[in-house]
């Protein structure tokens, strides 16, 4: 039962996050805000290639959204409670790091904002007891961030 109902309580909030990140599309480039929560939504079903492509034809029309994406991700990465978004997350990243050129100016940005701080794959205070064995996941997600910096 328990169990169940921080499932609920998960989908609601990643409903609310949907609609809060469509909302904010009306604002500029917040579209890569939205393909980020789309493409992290905390089902059972495999990243879909669809959200690496349309980032990338994003970051092909406009430079200027490595910023946006690098903002987004770290937003959506640092504050989910579900290691199936983290999971996913750290997946996206590195998807869109294997579908880019050695010197593509993304490469170029991700290093500058990880620098600086705005990236990061640290997920502080990250705790999922949605499954019977937290530690596992946890410990997983923990490792493939510490892999990907």
């Amino acid at each position: 039962m328990h169990k169940r109902l921080r499932q609920l309580f998960t989908c609601v909030k990643e409903h609310s996050s949907v609609s809060y990140a469509k909302v904010a599309t009306a604002g500029g480039f917040c579209d890569v805000e939205l393909i980020i929560v789309k493409a992290t939504a905390p089902d059972d079903l495999p990243l879909p290639d669809k959200y690496v492509h349309e980032l990338l034809k994003i970051f092909s029309v406009s430079p200027s959204s490595f910023r946006a994406f690098s903002i987004s991700f770290t937003r959506r990465f640092t504050k989910t409670h579900s290691w199936r978004v983290a999971l996913k997350c750290l997946i996206l990243l590195h998807r869109l790091l294997r579908s880019l050129p050695e010197n593509s100016p993304f490469r170029t940005e991700l290093i500058w904002t990880r620098t600086n701080g705005y990236l990061s794959l640290n997920p502080c205070y990250f705790r999922d007891e949605s499954s019977s064995t937290p530690e596992d996941y946890n410990g997983f997600i923990r490792s493939y961030a510490s892999l990907a910096q």
